[in-house]
């Protein structure tokens, strides 16, 4: 992904995927989202600079992010 984040045409795709059974890392990822949900996550300074620099345009809550995506959606 680096490799490619200089290019003009990047861009990245976020994906609301309700049920992740199987998927590789599940249990990090499950740890991270409860987290995250219950406001114990200093994530945004986790982020690669590249995306930390939007970071104001993130929703801050789990219900938020889900409202804009479903409203993507529609």
């Amino acid at each position: 992904m680096r490799k490619e984040q200089g290019r003009a045409d990047f861009e990245i795709k976020i994906a609301w995927i309700t049920a992740h059974l199987g998927a590789e890392g599940n249990e990090l990822v499950d740890k991270a989202v409860k987290e995250a949900a219950e406001g114990m996550s200093d994530s945004f300074d986790l982020l690669p600079p590249y995306l930390a620099k939007h970071r104001s345009g993130l929703p801050a809550r789990l219900s938020a992010l889900k409202q804009v995506h479903n409203a993507k959606l529609r």
